[in-house]
């Protein structure tokens, strides 16, 4: 005696194999994510240094558009805005902003701020 016929037993077979399957791609896009917002390794002695100087060649184009922007003029910190290197954030919380933008928030109408200002250079770009 049989717990399942033949046909039932196809159907168990193959919801457990797409379960299964949905959790190795669900795990894995999980796990780009995290490596996308996570900051390189990179040595306690290269923690106690600015941010822009190994992003000068690292991402030469990202220093640059930061270095001629208003925040780059006015001295504002990498992790002022996209965290230290044990939270950091590549795409920053829109909060973050806000913490000296609070005025602009006025015309946010719920969009990031970057929707509309091009992101180090944050000039209107509609």
């Amino acid at each position: 005696m049989y717990l399942f016929n033949k046909n039932q037993g196809i159907l168990l077979a193959t919801f457990i194999m797409l379960f299964l399957s949905f959790l190795a791609v669900t795990a894995e896009a999980k796990r780009e994510a995290t490596k996308k917002d996570t900051h390189p390794m990179v040595t306690e002695q290269d923690k106690l240094m600015p941010c822009h100087e190994c992003h000068k060649t690292s991402t030469p184009r990202v220093y640059q558009e930061w270095f001629e922007s208003v925040h780059g003029i006015g001295n504002v910190k990498c992790y002022q805005c996209h965290g230290t290197f044990e939270n950091m954030q590549r795409v920053p919380d829109v909060n973050r902003c806000a913490v000296c933008h609070a005025e602009a928030f006025d015309h946010s109408e719920n969009k990031p701020c970057w929707q509309c200002h091009k992101a180090h250079r944050f000039q209107v770009s509609k």
